[in-house]
C-alpha cells in the first residue's frame, strides 16, 4: 500500500527504497543484529552475518565468545561492524570475537586507533596505534574489556570492522581489522585488544 503526506509519529517494521533497506548505512547491505546476551556465544555465518552491523546491547555477566564466519565462506569486501553500545565486561566476564579456530589460524590483521585517558568525553585524549609488538599482523582473536588497568580496550564507544580481504586459501585468507577501541585505562596502551596474537 503507498501512501504520500505528511505523517507525524509515524512508525513502521521497515524503510525500503528501491528495494534497499534505509535503515543501515549505505556500505552495509545486510542486516542490524542488536545483541542483548549477557552470556551466549556465537558461532557467526556468511549467510547471516556477512555486511551486518553487530551492536552488543548488554554488558556480559560471563566469559562471551564470538567466533566469525570462514573466511571461504565470505566474499572479498564483506565486512562485520562491532559497535559496543552498552558497557563491556570486566575480569573474566569480556567478549572475546575469534576467528573460525577450525579452518583460519592466525589471520586477523590492522590497526586500531586507542582512544584512552582520564576523562574519555572530552575528545582531549591523545590517540595511538594499538599494537603488541609494532604490529596486529596474525592474531586469532580480540578481547574487548571495560577493566581500567591491565592495558584493556574494547569499552563501550568502541567500533570495530573486520572485512575480508581474502577468501582464497592459495591467493590469501584475511580479516583486516580497523575501527577505534575505548580505554578505561587512563595510561593504557590497548595492548591486551590484540592479547591472544602476542
Amino acid at each position: 500500500m503507498n501512501k504520500s503526506g505528511t505523517f507525524r509519529n509515524l512508525s513502521c517494521d521497515a524503510l525500503h527504497v528501491g528495494g534497499n533497506s534505509i535503515v543501515a548505512p549505505i556500505e552495509y547491505s545486510g542486516k542490524i543484529v542488536i545483541d542483548t546476551s549477557a552470556t551466549a556465544a556465537v558461532v557467526m555465518t556468511a549467510t547471516t552475518h556477512a555486511n551486518c552491523i553487530y551492536i552488543f546491547a548488554k554488558t556480559p555477566s560471563g566469559a562471551r565468545a564470538i567466533t566469525l564466519p570462514a573466511l571461504t565462506d565470505m566474499e572479498i569486501g564483506d565486512k562485520i561492524h562491532f559497535v559496543v553500545a552498552e558497557q563491556s565486561g570486566t575480569g573474566s566476564n569480556i567478549v572475546t570475537i575469534s576467528e573460525k579456530a577450525a579452518s583460519d589460524t592466525n589471520k586477523i590483521i590492522g590497526c586500531v586507533t586507542l582512544v584512552t585517558g582520564a576523562d574519555a568525553a572530552t575528545g582531549t585524549n591523545v590517540t595511538n596505534r594499538i599494537a603488541t609488538s609494532g604490529d596486529a599482523i596474525g592474531v586469532t582473536s580480540v578481547a574487548l574489556s571495560a577493566d581500567t588497568a591491565g592495558n584493556d580496550a574494547g569499552s563501550e564507544g568502541t567500533e570495530l570492522t573486520f572485512t575480508c580481504t581474502g577468501s582464497d586459501a592459495t591467493l590469501g585468507q584475511y580479516w583486516l581489522i580497523s575501527g577505534i577501541a575505548l580505554s578505561l585505562d587512563p595510561n593504557g596502551t590497548g595492548a591486551t585488544l590484540f592479547g591472544a596474537g602476542a
